[in-house]
C-alpha cells in the first residue's frame, strides 16, 4: 500500500512540475519594462507579444532623475539640455551606420556578382546552374528553420 502512496504523490510532484514550468506567461514578462515603459509589452514583436513602446524623451529622463536625485531646477534644464545633445548625437550617429551599412551591401552585392561572373567562367553554364538551384534550395531550407523566422520554441524571451 505504501508504495503505491509513493507512486502517486511521485505523479503528483511531477505533474505539478510540469505545469508550472509550462505556466510562463504570469507577471515574470513585464518585470523587464522601466517606468516609462508601463504600457508597452515585452517583446521584440507581434510573434513575441510586443508592442510599441514609448518613446523616452529627454524631458522624461531629466524628470526621472530630478526624482531620483533631487534636483534643482537649474540642474534639471541643464540635465535636459545634455540629453537632448545625446540624442542628437545618437540620432546622427545611426544615420550614418545606416550610411555605411547601405554601402557595405551594395559593396559585398558587387563582389558576388564578379565572383559569380568568375565563378561561371570556371564550371560553365550547365554547372553553374545546378550550383545556383543548391544555392536556393539551401537558402530555401535555412530560411524555412524557425530561429531564421524568430519564432523558436526553445528560444528564451530575455530582456
Amino acid at each position: 500500500m505504501k508504495k503505491y502512496v509513493r507512486l502517486v504523490l511521485a505523479f503528483a510532484f511531477m505533474f505539478s512540475i510540469v505545469l508550472t514550468a509550462q505556466d510562463q506567461s504570469g507577471s515574470e514578462g513585464k518585470k523587464c519594462q522601466p517606468k516609462e515603459f508601463k504600457d508597452a509589452q515585452c517583446g521584440r514583436g507581434k510573434e513575441f507579444g510586443g508592442g510599441q513602446r514609448k518613446i523616452v524623451t529627454p524631458q522624461m529622463r531629466a524628470d526621472r532623475m530630478t526624482e531620483e536625485l533631487g534636483l534643482t531646477n537649474a540642474e534639471t534644464v541643464k540635465l535636459k539640455g545634455f540629453f537632448e545633445k545625446q540624442d542628437a548625437i545618437r540620432i546622427n550617429r545611426i544615420d550614418e551606420f545606416q550610411k555605411i551599412k547601405k554601402d557595405l551591401k551594395a559593396k559585398v552585392e558587387n563582389e558576388r556578382k564578379v565572383a559569380d561572373a568568375e565563378l561561371q567562367k570556371i564550371l560553365g553554364n550547365e554547372k553553374f546552374q545546378k550550383l545556383q538551384t543548391i544555392r536556393t534550395v539551401r537558402h530555401e531550407k535555412i530560411m524555412k528553420h524557425p530561429v531564421q523566422k524568430g519564432k523558436c520554441p526553445n528560444q528564451k524571451d530575455v530582456k
